[in-house]
């Protein structure tokens, strides 16, 4: 995990065609920062875990209505939004096992994948078609659902309960992974990139594999910790 944020921190410097220096300067406060979010979050303290959420997620909300800004604070804000989620996964891995820690994987692929298939089938109605031209809301829905029936079964192997928070919170863990994907093609297409890079074949880079991921990673934690 360690070394996908480090592929993921200089994709996102690449994409943001920061200089050199800036990015050797960043790296150095996002490692500060991510050691700094990994110990706060192994505190347990449902208060400290709530507050770097909120905070994660209002620099997401930043971001999402400044796209057109160009300057170091909005892409330091860039790299906030893939190392905080990364401290939360990594929490989640040494707090909850390794059972919970793939089954977030599992509700993330089920996701993409019943999204890919049933929109290149039954898709016609697209979704954010200046932002995602392919990404349909019938793929969308089936992608919600597979993913959230996964969430069931694998919370139910695991936790032996499907509690009335479990039920909302697997479906609301598919519906921010979407939100994660599609926030992840807002920033392609700002950069005028249609993927983020091509290291992986027919998959794009990096951050077209975790975008999803980094959403419902901070999400799924809070779910494990209320549990």
């Amino acid at each position: 995990m360690v070394a996908v944020w480090t592929f993921l921190f200089f994709e996102v410097t690449s994409l943001l065609e920061l200089p050199e220096l800036i990015k050797d300067i960043f790296f150095f406060f996002s490692v500060l920062l991510f050691i700094g979010c990994f110990f706060l979050l192994q505190t347990g303290n449902i208060a400290v875990i709530i507050t770097l959420s909120v905070l994660w997620l209002l620099g997401i909300i930043v971001i999402s209505f400044n796209q057109k800004q160009k300057n170091y604070f909005f892409s330091f804000l860039y790299l906030i939004y893939i190392t905080v989620p990364f401290a939360f996964l990594i929490s989640l891995r040494k707090t909850n096992g390794a059972p919970m820690f793939f089954l977030l994987f599992l509700i993330v692929w089920a996701l993409d994948i019943f999204s890919y298939c049933f929109g290149i089938t039954l898709g016609k109605n697209l979704v954010a078609p200046k932002i995602s031209p392919k990404k349909t809301w019938e793929g969308t829905v089936f992608g919600i659902l597979f993913s959230f029936a996964t969430g069931l079964f694998g919370f139910y192997y695991t936790q032996k309960d499907l509690s009335l928070l479990i039920i909302i919170g697997c479906f609301l863990l598919p519906v921010f992974g979407f939100f994660g994907d599609l926030f992840e093609s807002s920033i392609k297409r700002h950069v005028s990139k249609k993927d983020s890079g091509t290291i992986l074949l027919g998959h794009g880079r990096y951050l077209d594999r975790f975008d999803s991921t980094l959403f419902v990673s901070v999400f799924f934690f809070i779910l494990t910790r209320f549990l």
